[in-house]
């Protein structure tokens, strides 16, 4: 699965730009997607670099590609862009990395949830839904730095135990460390953490994450 190519869909923002970017920097082949496949192909191309495999297509086209897909759309236009995908992205790795905004309003449910329920009524019942990156800034994945002491880590929940390593170890190709952090369901609580982390910033902090201790090693 870590070599696999993956897709970066509704791409072209911050966060997906730099997720892209960050992933393509490993070696492997990302698509980034979006509903105007000129507008992600424009995308592409201000990212590429010599040496990097990155392209831009259409959603459709980025999730037909990848056998790990990324989702970068906001919330309140995933379900929507989930509806039209179902059989692309059947039997595949899919990440969520949205949060319900405001953080922590729909405390029974969260993003990667809702995206599992609208995969599998779109058709796409062997999907596989992990969730990951919801605490982690734009700007962190943005920057090339040599990975450090106060980078964040990223929390990867999914149900099946075998999925959230899939996951987690595609994820750890942006080069930050990567926690298998339970059952979907607990991406709830990171979601709702980020109201806290956007506070922190408010008042001073520089991107603030979430970095975990008494991990074994």
């Amino acid at each position: 699965m870590t070599r696999a190519p993956a897709a970066v869909l509704a791409g072209t923002g911050p966060f997906g730009a730099a997720l892209a970017r960050r992933l393509a920097l490993s070696g492997i082949a990302v698509t980034i997607g979006s509903r105007e496949a000129a507008r992600a192909r424009a995308a592409a191309a201000q990212l590429d670099a010599p040496g990097l495999d990155l392209a831009g297509a259409s959603n459709r086209t980025a999730a037909a590609r990848a056998g790990a897909v990324f989702l970068a759309a906001p919330f309140a236009g995933q379900a929507a862009l989930l509806e039209t995908l179902g059989a692309e992205l059947d039997g595949k790795l899919v990440i969520c990395c949205a949060v319900i905004w405001p953080p922590g309003s729909r405390p029974e449910t969260s993003a990667a949830e809702e995206a599992a329920r609208a995969l599998h009524s779109a058709g796409a019942g062997r999907v596989r839904v992990a969730a990951a990156f919801q605490t982690v800034a734009a700007r962190v994945l943005a920057h090339d730095g040599t990975p450090g002491a106060d980078d964040p880590d990223v929390l990867v929940f999914a149900d099946r135990p075998e999925d959230r390593e899939a996951a987690a170890e595609v994820c750890g190709l942006t080069g930050l460390r990567t926690v298998p952090a339970g059952p979907l369901r607990g991406a709830r609580a990171a979601e709702a953490f980020v109201g806290a982390l956007m506070h922190l910033n408010r008042i001073g902090a520089r991107h603030a994450g979430i970095r975990l201790t008494g991990l074994r090693s």
